[in-house]
């Protein structure tokens, strides 16, 4: 793997400064920093990072609204958002904003590093080269929809519906597996690299996001199997 480069985005720089040095001393990064969300869609113009790391309140702009701004033109950078404690409705609004991950402060250097490094193999994993005769094609046939995982694309008639890394991730799980169930336990550690209740919170919010997708087929259903997992019928 090349050097990520990270972006780093909070208003109290000086309790990365630790985790900065730390991460710059594997050789495995190259680190920018912005104290708030206006500094930060501009250092993520010029630095054109692999990953985002951003609190959440900041002034001038929080880490939200600066989320929301590149999403305008960026819905594949994968963005780690660094809070407290949320309730279910302000996570559900991060991730509408396009946040794909939440991490509670303090964290430690090799936690993020950890997390970090997950979730860019995750975004290379999302233009695998399949051979002939793969057992894995790029584009799957759901109902009347055709989705075309190289290129996080979701395609009902004449309407294109761009989808988020994880969102893209989670349909080719249950495409992959289709008419089976895929256990949550597996999609929570494939895709959140943990099974924390954060993460258990934003599977939620992915599979609505999905089902809603999805609604223009009525014979397409994601099914929830409780107690262990979800499943792709149709």
């Amino acid at each position: 793997m090349e050097d990520i480069k990270l972006l780093i985005v909070d208003d109290k720089l000086e309790e990365f400064e630790v985790i900065k040095d730390t991460l710059e001393i594997t050789g495995d990064y190259t680190i920018m920093t912005a104290e708030n969300g206006v500094a930060g869609l501009e250092a993520y113009r010029q630095f054109k990072p692999d990953i985002i790391v951003t609190d959440k309140d900041m002034p001038k702009m929080n880490g939200v609204e600066m989320v929301k701004k590149i999403r305008e033109t960026d819905d594949k950078i994968p963005v780690i958002m660094l809070t407290g404690m949320e309730d279910l409705k302000s996570l559900g609004l991060s991730f509408k904003a396009g946040v794909n991950n939440f991490l509670s402060k303090p964290i430690s250097a090799a936690k993020l590093d950890w997390y970090i490094k997950g979730m860019v193999n995750i975004v290379e994993s999302n233009n695998p080269t399949h051979g002939a005769g793969s057992k894995n094609p790029d584009v799957f046939q759901i109902g009347l929809y055709t989705f075309d995982y190289k290129n996080n694309l979701l395609t009902f008639g004449a309407e294109t519906q761009s989808l988020t890394t994880f969102e893209n991730q989670l349909l080719k799980m249950l495409c992959d597996s289709k008419g089976n169930v895929v256990k949550r336990v597996d999609i929570l550690q494939t895709i959140w690299l943990d099974t924390d209740d954060y993460k258990a919170r934003s599977l939620d919010v992915y599979v609505s996001k999905l089902r809603d997708y999805l609604k223009q087929d009525t014979s397409i259903e994601i099914v929830t199997v409780k107690g262990v997992g979800l499943k792709l019928v149709g």
